[in-house]
């Protein structure tokens, strides 16, 4: 984290952006309305690794963070 100058905050608000599930409206199918979730929940360890983090500073875009090593 100090090498690309992260802070704890920044990698919560990465994972809690990462970890969320929700509608993503409905679609007619003949007489029947079926609703369209999408799921994006951790589910395992193995799900964080790889989480991508905003880097501080203007146009610094953002990394693939590996949080997670066995």
């Amino acid at each position: 984290m100090e090498s690309y100058n992260l802070t704890t905050s920044q990698i919560i608000q990465a994972l809690a952006s990462d970890n969320i599930s929700g509608t993503a409206g409905a679609m007619d199918r003949g007489s029947n309305e079926v609703a369209i979730r999408v799921l994006g929940e951790y589910n395992s360890i193995e799900n964080l690794n790889n989480i991508r983090v905003n880097l501080p500073g203007a146009n610094a875009g953002s990394i693939p963070l590996r949080i997670w090593q066995q």
